[in-house]
C-alpha cells in the first residue's frame, strides 16, 4: 500500500513538472567526437614500430592527454560500431610494454567518457531537480578544473612518460569510478530530491576507507545538496511556504502552487490537507528523527495564520540562519521552531476555540457525567428511535437533541452548535472504524449479514463539526472513539428507561416471574453502567484534566487524550470485540422484551444464555482477573 502511494506521488510529480516546468535545463557535455562525419573521417596511419621507444612514448603521451581531454586523435579514437556500441581504436604498432601502459590510460578515459555521458543524461531529465543538478555541477566542475588542470600540467612537462600519466591520475581514477557508481545508481533508481541526500549520506557512511580526495568530494557534494534542501526547509518551518522548491524535491508538496499561479494564492478557509501533501520518502535520513516536527511546523503555521501573505509579512526574517548548518544544529532548529509554533497553537485553541471548555462538554455528552440530559434525550427521541434509520429525520433529531442539551453545562451557544446528531453505524460498526483489526475481520461480515434495516436507536452518532485548528486535537478517529463510549452510555441509559417503563407503566400487571426477569436485566445494566461510567471513566477523566492543566504543547494535549481514551477502552473492555458483541446482543434482548417484540419466556432464556456467555468472556485467558469480573462477582480469592 505504501509503495503504491509513493508511486502515485512520483507519477504526480512527473505530470506536474511536465505541465508546469519550473526550469528548463539544457546541458551539453564535452563528449568525444562520435558523429558520423568524424566516425568516417580517415585518420593518419603511423607506423610506430619504425620509431624509437622514446619517440613512441612521446607520441602516445601527447595523444593520451588529448583523448583524456575529450578528443579523438590519429593514434587513439573512440567510435561507434555497427551495433551502436562504443569501441576504442588503437594504433597497436608500438611495443607491447608501451601498449600495456596505454591500455591502462584508456581504462581511465573510458570511465571518464561514461561519467560524462551519465552527467548528460541525468542533467537533461525532466524529473532531475535542483539537488541532482547541484551534485552533477560539482562533478562537472571537478572534471573541468581539477582533472583537466592535471592534464595541462602534464602537457607542460618536458619528460613525456606514460607512467607519469598513470601516477598523476591514480587518485583521479578512483574519484571518477566513485562518480560513475553514484551516477549509475541515481539514474537506474530514478531517485530525486531528499532521496538523493539519503543515498549520498548512506554511501559516505558505508564507504570503508575512501581516499582523502574522495572523502572531501563526497562531503562537498553532500553538504551542497543539504544546503539547498535546508533553504527549502527553513522557509517551510519559519514561513510555512514552499517558494524555494520549484521541482518538488522537499518532503512536503504544495499541489495548489502549480495551478498557473506564481504565488500561493489560497483562500483563508481552504484546509491545509487540500493544499499540501506529505511525501515521507523525500525526507533525508539525517532528518528522519525530526520528520514529524518538520511536517507539523507548516501545519501549525497554517492554523495560526491561513493567509500566506500576512504570515510572511508578519514573520521576523533572520538571514543568518540560511548560513550552512550541520545536521545536528538543523535538527535543534527544527524542534525549537515546532515547539514555538505548538505553544502558539495551543494558546489559540484555548483562547479562541475554547478547547478545554469543549473537553468539559465531552464529559457531559460523550462520557456520561450528566444523566439528566440523556434521560431527556431518550424520552424525547423514543418514538424516533424505534423507526428505521431510512425514515429518520436528521433535522428533527437535532432539534430534540438541542432541547435535551439545556440540562448540560454547555453555556456557550457556539459550542452547542458544533454537535450534530447523525445516523451512521451500530456500536460494533463504529468500533470497527476505530480498530483497524476489526475493520479487516468484521467490516465485510457486517455487510453480508445486516440485511434488515437498522433502527435509529442503534445508529445514533453525535458528530462534532470542528475547525481546522481543533482538528489537530479532535481528529475524526478521536470523535469515533468518543462515540463508541457515548453509544454504550446511551444504550445502557435507554435500557434503564425501558425497564422502568415496563415495570411501572405496563399495559397489564406483571407477574412475579416477569418482575424477576426485569430485575435481573436491570441488575446487569446498572452494574455495567456503574462500572464504566461511575468507577472507571470519571477517574480517568480526572487524570486527563490534570494532564491538560500542565500541558505546554499541542502534542501534550494529543498524548494526554490518547492515553485517556486508550485506558478507558482497555479497562472497560471496549477493545474486546467478543465482549462488546455479547453486551450489544444482551441490550437488544432487553429492548425487545420491554417493547413487547419478544415474550418474557423467550427473552429470559436468551438473556440467561447471553449473561452466562458474558461471564465466560470475563474468565477467558485475555480478560481473566479483570476488574470488571470482580465488579460483577466480588473479589477473586486465589487458592494457595
Amino acid at each position: 500500500m505504501t509503495q503504491s502511494m509513493e508511486k502515485m506521488k512520483t507519477n504526480l510529480r512527473e505530470m506536474i513538472l511536465k505541465d508546469y516546468p519550473p526550469i528548463k535545463f539544457v546541458y551539453e557535455c564535452n563528449l568525444y567526437s562520435l558523429g558520423k562525419e568524424n566516425g568516417s573521417k580517415k585518420t593518419k596511419t603511423i607506423d610506430l614500430s619504425s620509431k624509437t621507444f622514446h619517440q613512441q612514448e612521446e607520441l602516445l603521451f601527447n595523444d593520451l592527454l588529448m583523448v583524456l581531454l575529450g578528443f579523438n586523435t590519429d593514434l587513439i579514437s573512440c567510435n561507434m560500431d555497427e551495433n551502436g556500441k562504443f569501441k576504442w581504436d588503437l594504433n597497436e604498432s608500438a611495443d607491447n610494454c608501451t601498449m600495456a601502459s596505454v591500455k591502462k590510460c584508456i581504462r581511465i578515459a573510458e570511465v571518464l567518457r561514461e561519467v560524462k555521458i551519465n552527467l548528460n543524461i541525468i542533467k537533461n531529465r525532466p524529473i532531475c531537480g535542483i539537488i541532482t543538478q547541484t551534485m552533477c555541477t560539482i562533478m562537472e566542475k571537478y572534471i573541468t578544473d581539477d582533472f583537466n588542470n592535471s592534464l595541462y600540467t602534464l602537457q607542460k612537462q618536458s619528460e613525456k612518460y606514460i607512467s607519469k600519466i598513470l601516477l598523476t591520475l591514480k587518485d583521479e581514477e578512483d574519484v571518477l569510478v566513485n562518480f560513475l557508481e553514484t551516477l549509475r545508481e541515481i539514474k537506474e533508481s530514478n531517485i530525486f530530491g531528499g532521496q538523493v541526500i539519503t543515498y549520498l549520506h548512506e554511501r559516505i557512511t558505508k564507504c570503508g576507507n575512501p581516499s582523502v580526495k574522495i572523502g572531501k568530494l563526497q562531503q562537498k557534494i553532500l553538504y551542497a545538496c543539504i544546503n539547498y534542501y535546508n533553504k527549502i526547509l527553513y522557509e517551510w518551518i519559519i514561513f510555512g511556504t514552499l517558494q524555494s522548491d520549484p521541482c518538488l524535491e522537499f518532503m512536503v508538496w504544495n499541489i495548489k502552487r502549480h495551478e498557473n499561479s506564481k504565488w500561493e494564492k489560497v483562500s483563508d478557509n481552504e484546509s491545509f490537507s487540500k493544499i499540501y501533501i506529505e511525501v515521507p520518502a523525500l525526507c533525508p535520513s539525517i532528518y528522519a528523527s525530526v520528520q514529524k516536527y518538520i511536517f507539523n511546523c507548516g501545519k501549525y503555521l497554517h492554523v495560526l495564520e491561513p493567509n500566506v501573505m500576512k504570515r510572511c509579512t508578519n514573520t521576523i526574517y533572520d538571514p543568518t540562519i540560511l548560513e550552512f548548518k550541520n545536521q545536528y544544529e538543523m535538527r535543534n532548529i527544527i524542534v525549537e521552531a515546532c515547539q514555538n509554533h505548538s505553544k502558539a497553537v495551543l494558546l489559540k485553541l484555548r483562547q479562541e476555540h475554547h478547547l478545554f471548555d469543549l473537553f468539559d462538554a465531552f464529559n457531559d455528552i460523550y462520557l456520561g457525567r450528566s444523566a439528566s440530559w440523556i434521560t431527556d434525550l431518550v424520552f424525547l427521541l423514543e418514538d424516533d428511535l424505534c423507526q428505521s434509520t431510512d425514515k429518520a429525520e436528521t433535522r428533527r433529531l437535532n432539534i430534540l437533541f438541542m432541547e435535551a442539551l439545556r440540562n448540560t453545562n454547555l453555556v456557550r451557544n457556539n459550542l452547542k452548535k458544533m454537535f450534530k446528531v447523525e445516523c451512521r453505524k451500530t456500536l460494533l460498526e463504529t468500533l470497527s472504524e476505530y480498530n483497524s483489526i476489526l475493520i479487516q475481520h468484521d467490516a465485510v461480515g457486517s455487510c453480508g449479514t445486516n440485511i434488515t434495516s437498522k433502527l435509529t436507536s442503534e445508529t445514533i452518532f453525535i458528530n462534532l463539526e470542528v475547525s481546522e485548528a481543533l482538528s489537530l486535537v479532535l481528529s475524526q478517529q478521536v470523535i469515533v472513539q468518543y462515540n463508541v463510549i457515548f453509544k454504550l452510555f446511551f444504550a445502557l441509559h435507554r435500557c434503564v428507561h425501558l425497564i422502568s417503563q415496563k415495570r411501572f407503566h405496563s399495559i397489564r400487571p406483571l407477574n412475579r416471574q416477569e418482575q424477576l426477569v426485569l430485575y435481573k436485566m436491570l441488575h446487569f445494566v446498572t452494574k455495567l453502567f456503574s462500572f464504566c461510567f461511575h468507577r472507571i471513566i470519571p477517574q480517568e477523566y480526572i487524570s486527563f484534566k490534570n494532564s491538560l492543566e500542565v500541558a505546554e504543547y499541542i502534542e501534550d494535549v494529543v498524548s494526554a487524550q490518547n492515553t485517556f481514551l486508550a485506558d478507558c477502552f482497555e479497562k472497560c473492555l471496549f477493545n474486546q470485540h467478543t465482549h462488546m458483541s455479547c453486551i450489544t446482543a444482551t441490550l437488544e434482548i432487553i429492548s425487545d422484551v420491554c417493547k413487547d417484540k419478544l415474550s418474557f419466556s423467550i427473552g429470559s432464556a436468551e438473556f440467561d444464555q447471553l449473561y452466562t456467555q458474558f461471564h465466560g468472556n470475563l474468565r477467558s485467558p485475555t480478560i481473566i482477573n479483570h476488574e470488571l469480573f470482580s465488579w460483577f462477582n466480588g473479589p477473586v480469592i486465589l487458592k494457595k
